[in-house]
């Protein structure tokens, strides 16, 4: 981004920490004004995946942490960094 004129910033944030998420969006609003684009792409439930096991044999505390870390994430972030963007 910032080769072509924009900026780029790196910032590390865990999107199932709240806190951390809230406290991203106050920093790109104070720095930035605000977003141009969202690219709300996270994944990272991989590590919870039990390939070659029948749904009933899953572990639940598994599956859960994997839709925690694939869609609770998407939704956290939305909702702190969809109001920043123009």
């Amino acid at each position: 981004m910032t080769a072509v004129g924009g900026v780029g910033v790196a910032i590390r944030c865990d999107h199932l920490n709240e806190a951390e998420v809230r406290a991203l969006a106050e920093r790109v609003r104070a720095e930035f004004g605000g977003l141009d684009c969202l690219v709300n792409d996270i994944w990272g439930g991989e590590r919870f995946s039990e390939w070659g096991k029948k749904a009933w044999e899953l572990d639940l505390s598994k599956v859960r942490a994997m839709l925690e870390a694939g869609l609770w994430s998407h939704v956290v972030t939305a909702r702190h960094l969809l109001p920043l963007l123009r």
